[in-house]
């Protein structure tokens, strides 16, 4: 039986991670967020890439350069004020190591969110942006 190239190889006993599931999600949330505030001069979003596979010497040189495991996968400004979004999809839920991002998140007083639907994003964003 061939494998869905929807998750990533897992571990016996380890439930997959459907990553690529949550690309579309995560790439209609960027398109909303350039079509509804690209052109706002106070408004700076980008993408966090921690995700995907990764030939171990490329992972060992991102977390050498900086590279943060838990980090949320989309940082959001609006003038100095950081907002993090992380998207998620189906049953998924924080990763301990996101948890611990969360707290530093919260310690530094930024705001946060997780969305697993567009719905859900639109919602956010526009209340921290409008």
């Amino acid at each position: 039986m061939a494998r869905s190239p929807y998750t990533r190889f897992k571990k016996p006993g380890q439930r997959a991670k459907p990553r690529k599931l949550e690309e579309p999600l995560h790439i209609q949330i960027v398109d909303y967020l350039e079509l509804a505030y690209g052109n706002r001069q106070d408004v700076l979003f980008l993408h966090v890439p921690n995700g995907g596979s990764r030939h171990p010497a490329e992972a060992a040189k991102l977390k050498r350069m900086g590279t943060k495991a838990g980090v949320f996968d989309l940082l959001i400004f609006r003038g100095i004020f950081p907002h993090w979004l992380e998207v998620k999809f189906g049953d998924n839920d924080l990763s301990d190591t996101q948890k611990g991002h969360l707290l530093v998140v919260e310690r530094l007083g930024h705001r946060w969110a997780v969305c697993w639907t567009f719905d859900e994003a639109k919602v956010i964003i526009d209340g921290w942006l409008k």
